[in-house]
């Protein structure tokens, strides 16, 4: 597993709040969705390359998971995304196929900690 032990950093999280000022719940509920929906087709796009062996699609997938992910605080699922992209532009399939299993948990997680994070529940 990844070795941060939280989904999301909170000095991360409270960095991004501090943008949205007086609107900042707003803001980042609004964020949450979009990364919950973009997130999800990623995650999907990721597993049919990694089915397809599509290593290009599956690196592009990761690479546009990454980022998102990171400017959220969800810093460990960024760091696989990471991995996910050198271990696919070295076709090291054994490498990748692990890489996407422990993504997929620590997305889970993050996911599960940003819907704990909206305030508009």
């Amino acid at each position: 597993m990844a070795e941060f032990s939280d989904p999301i950093d909170l000095q991360a999280w409270e960095a991004l709040r501090a943008i949205g000022g007086s609107d900042a719940d707003d803001m980042m509920n609004e964020l949450i969705t979009f990364y919950e929906e973009d997130s999800a087709a990623l995650i999907a796009s990721i597993r049919r390359c990694s089915h397809s062996l599509d290593l290009n699609e599956l690196r592009a997938a990761a690479h546009a998971l990454r980022s998102p992910s990171a400017t959220l605080g969800a810093l460990g699922l960024a760091e696989l995304c990471r991995r996910l992209e050198l271990a696919s532009s070295s076709d090291d399939l054994s490498s990748v196929n692990s890489l996407i299993d422990e993504l997929l948990v620590v997305h889970e997680r993050v996911l599960s900690s940003l819907r704990a994070m909206r305030t508009d529940q």
